[in-house]
């Protein structure tokens, strides 16, 4: 049960993540945002997912991640 629930949150995690670097004031379709992560094209959209959207996603998960250690720690 506990490593479904685990699955689970991975793959809601996964879909967060693409959302994160998808929604943004620039429109972009998904399309775009994978050839912007997979190749470098120079194009405003490639520019905007690499430098503003990917980044914030990363320093996100890291907070996240580092509260979630924190609480643990803490817990014990």
């Amino acid at each position: 049960m506990r490593g479904s629930g685990l699955l689970v949150l991975a793959g809601v995690l996964a879909v967060l993540v693409v959302l994160s670097t998808w929604i943004g004031t620039k429109d972009t379709s998904l399309p775009e945002v994978w050839r912007a992560l997979w190749t470098n094209d120079c194009s405003y959209t490639t520019e905007v997912i690499r430098e503003l959207r990917l980044p914030r996603t990363m320093v996100g998960l890291l907070a996240g991640a580092g509260l979630a250690a924190t609480g643990a720690i803490s817990s014990r």
